[in-house]
């Protein structure tokens, strides 16, 4: 008799039943006995068609069903349904007689298709080649292995992830894809590690598991064949024959001797999502619970993608206006869900409603991967707290009442600055030092015996710096800049017209 399917060791977390990190001595003798080049992790949700609904705690019957063709036939099923005698398969009108008062759902497969790419932008953390399959994922884990410490570290931290997700989850570990996800339908835990081990492992799984068309699975059936041992042990040819070719290479890839290529998801550089409000709020402050789930959303999958975003843009959608749009640009990529709520916060205050808002919109660009930045041992260092600073009044005040300054390739005070976004740069110009307070058009001076004066007489360095530049332009100059200080010792910067003498204030150092 073939030997039974490994199954990953449990132990009980309390109600769930979680995935080990400490295998038996069989599982450790696998595990080193393992030479394959690639591992396969699936993951099978076969609730997920009644868990997309989000229904909470059911206490009625309940069941999904397909309506693709016909007669309906169910594809989940919850327990309290269960325990009265209804499966996956059954008609839906087969159901309504056996059991009255159930509750029936058609199948969303567009919820499904989302739920799965939530979870598969979720896995990347932990594998770069993840797969999403029609009823749960595939994950590459085999170079995952030495960076977590081990197969059961691994195990036991996407264990835990998905669990807080997903009440039904069934995992199953192989060397092929195929097999990784045909075991994971069949049973709730399975690890089969080395590659000699598969084909006896996978003989007593039953061949309806298979993706047979019906004509297949109607032959199969009239000579016999229930389990996918049996299957393997016909004769090629006359399988290929009866059967197509197909076939042959299908149960190849199932156990590993032809290449099995899967198409690798790449996760959305865009992140948008809409919730609804119900009913509609009329004050900003009664949207900041929606607001909050989608700030969780986003930091979850910047969190899981390892990126970093530098600016959001909220859209507030109106029964009979145009939507409202909310753009936060922040100075700093790595806000947490903290710090972007009190952004929110700040720009949402800054607005008027003049309509109800139905829905609410988040989306963000993700930017590529930016290395983590130490933190301070003791106490937030000022350039720690600076940014949030800075947006907090960006946000408070508006973004064109807070700017920065940069310089210019410019000779002439008056044109060598401008406005900028804060914290941008132009590369560094070498100049003589210059006052940070540079006055908006040049103070006369008062001149006593030859002497300036500004709030007094004034100590003028021997020193000068000559500007000679414009002339190509309206407004040529032609000085000499001077350092000097006043008897209230202010440091001045002033100047001489060369064309007619007198004298300026320009700056305070």
């Amino acid at each position: 008799m073939s030997p039974s399917i490994p199954t990953i060791p449990t132990i009980n977390f309390g109600a769930n039943q979680s995935l080990c990190c400490v295998p038996n001595s069989s599982t450790r003798n696998e595990i080193q006995e393992h030479h394959s080049d690639t591992l396969w992790l699936a993951i099978h949700l076969p609730l997920l068609p009644l868990e997309v609904f989000a229904l909470g705690p059911i206490t009625t019957p309940t069941v999904v069903y397909e309506t693709s063709q016909r007669p309906y036939s169910i594809v989940a099923v919850d327990n309290h349904a269960q325990r009265n005698g209804i499966i996956t398969g059954m008609s839906l009108s087969v159901a309504h007689a056996r059991l009255t008062g159930l509750r029936a759902f058609i199948r969303n497969h567009q919820a499904e298709q989302q739920a799965l790419v939530k979870l598969a932008t979720q896995a990347i953390y932990w594998s770069p080649n993840v797969v999403v399959h029609s009823s749960g994922l595939l994950l590459e884990i085999a170079g995952s292995l030495r960076l977590y410490g081990g197969l059961n570290p691994l195990l036991a931290e996407i264990k835990s992830w998905i669990n807080r997700q997903y009440s039904c989850v069934h995992l199953a570990i192989t060397p092929t894809p195929s097999s990784a996800m045909l075991c994971a339908r069949h049973s709730s835990s399975v690890l089969i590690i080395n590659q000699t081990r598969l084909v006896a492992s996978i003989s007593q799984i039953p061949v309806d598991l298979l993706e047979l068309n019906q004509h297949q699975q109607k032959l199969l059936q009239q000579i016999g064949i229930q389990k996918i041992g049996a299957l393997l042990r016909l004769p090629r040819s006359g399988l290929a024959r009866r059967l197509g070719p197909a076939i042959l290479n299908m149960l190849d890839r199932l156990t590993g001797v032809e290449a099995d290529p899967q198409i690798t998801f790449i996760p959305s550089y865009r992140f948008e999502k809409t919730m609804e409000c119900l009913p509609a709020r009329t004050q900003v402050e009664q949207l900041m619970p929606w607001a909050k789930i989608l700030v969780q959303a986003l930091v979850s999958q910047l969190l899981h993608t390892c990126k970093h975003v530098n600016q959001i843009d909220w859209l507030l959608h109106h029964a009979d206006q145009p939507p409202t749009p909310i753009t936060l640009r922040l100075t700093d990529e790595r806000y947490g869900e903290k710090s972007l709520l009190e952004l929110t916060h700040l720009a949402f205050d800054a607005i008027h409603l003049t309509d109800a808002v139905k829905k609410i919109t988040l989306c963000a660009t993700p930017l590529r991967h930016i290395g983590e930045q130490n933190s301070s041992l003791f106490s937030a260092t000022d350039m720690d707290t600076w940014p949030m600073l800075l947006d907090r009044l960006r946000h408070r005040l508006g973004n064109q009442q807070v700017l920065g300054l940069r310089t210019h390739a410019e000779y002439r005070p008056e044109h060598a600055w401008s406005f900028c976004e804060p914290g941008e740069t132009d590369p560094k110009h070498q100049y003589a030092p210059r006052p940070l307070w540079l006055f908006l058009k040049p103070h006369i001076l008062e001149v006593i015996d030859g002497n300036p004066y500004f709030h007094g007489p004034l100590e003028v360095a021997k020193e000068y710096e000559r500007i000679v530049s414009g002339w190509w332009d309206t407004f040529p100059v032609r000085r000499d800049y001077y350092h000097a200080r006043n008897n209230h010792h202010i440091d001045l910067w002033i100047f001489r017209e060369l064309n007619t003498g007198h004298w300026f204030a320009h700056g305070i150092f």
